[in-house]
């Protein structure tokens, strides 16, 4: 089975369209990804929030361990911890890890044509880490501007279309295309 039928949209798509769900027969939920989506933002925000206060009530007290962890040391001892945690369910996924790692780095080369500045495209992305290192207090990021995988178009691993942004405004922006401000 290499295809499946969703429930929203009646399209029948591949695989990797639909999430995992162990409940169901197949492992897979039964409505696509962009289904799933638009359904999310359907949800009124009252159910969000009824949805958050039971997620808290049934992790409450894993959610104030950590609360109480991050306040009680110093936000550095609190970063080793995380750290610590990250390395640990790195090694028990790493498989899953990897995997990602190397469809990301096979998803870049796809996206640069032989015409491309390697030498340049390096260089943006050794300006990045020179930048983290002159201000180690903001995290900085090589964002492509149009996504490589995006959904309604694929953009180039070239240095048109690379830029060095902050960490956070770049999953801020996550897989989108950022147009700026339409009304200028």
């Amino acid at each position: 089975m290499t295809d499946k039928l969703c429930k929203g949209c009646k399209l029948t798509l591949s695989l990797d369209c639909f999430t995992k769900k162990a409940q169901n027969k197949d492992g897979l939920d039964h409505l696509c990804r962009q289904c799933k989506h638009l359904d999310y933002l359907k949800r009124p925000p009252e159910k969000t929030r009824e949805y958050a206060r039971n997620h808290y009530k049934r992790n409450r007290e894993k959610i104030l361990a950590e609360q109480k962890l991050m306040l009680a040391n110093p936000p550095l001892k609190w970063l080793e911890w995380r750290r610590a945690y990250d390395r640990e369910r790195y090694r028990k996924n790493s498989a899953v890890y990897k995997t990602r790692s190397e469809t990301r780095k096979a998803m870049k080369l796809q996206a640069m044509p032989q015409w491309a500045d390697k030498k340049l495209i390096f260089s943006i992305y050794g300006m990045a880490r020179l930048l983290d290192k002159l201000n180690p207090w903001i995290k900085h990021h090589v964002d492509h501007i149009v996504p490589l995988k995006g959904v309604n178009v694929c953009g180039m691993h070239i240095p048109l279309n690379l830029r060095i942004i902050s960490s956070q405004e770049n999953l801020k922006k996550g897989n989108r295309l950022d147009i700026g401000n339409p009304t200028l």
